[in-house]
């Protein structure tokens, strides 16, 4: 039977997670950003998603059938 693989990172318990919001309440440390929160965005993806999303409910809107 294979061991279980253990996790190489820890998870900060409830202390120091409310030291480092402390800290960074006070200016003492830089803000971190949670897991998955991006700074900037593409702004030619940006755009290009606005495009669709303008000219997708219209098209989605005319291929719907009429309701019974």
């Amino acid at each position: 039977m294979a061991a279980a693989k253990k996790s190489t990172k820890l998870r900060p318990d409830a202390a120091e997670i409310a030291f480092r919001v402390m800290q960074e309440a006070t200016g003492e440390a830089p803000r971190t950003l949670p897991p998955g929160e991006r700074t900037a965005k593409n702004a030619v993806a940006a755009k290009r998603g606005k495009k669709g999303g303008r000219k997708g409910g219209g098209a989605r809107a005319a291929s719907l059938t009429p309701e019974p």
